[in-house]
């Protein structure tokens, strides 16, 4: 049996709901969960001018 080829799997990124961002580290972003249990994810900046964190 040959083994599979591996595939190159692409970065995770993040994208700000605010600013419209992409970060594939995304140090510092914060996420929240709404009310109807959707994931809100702000980028650093934007989460400090909404919510002060």
């Amino acid at each position: 049996m040959e083994p599979k080829p591996q595939v190159e799997t692409p970065p995770f990124a993040v994208t700000c709901l605010e600013c419209g961002t992409v970060d594939y580290e995304s140090k510092g972003w914060k996420a929240y969960l709404s009310e109807e249990r959707t994931l809100l994810v702000y980028c650093t900046e934007c989460a400090e001018r909404e919510f002060g964190d």
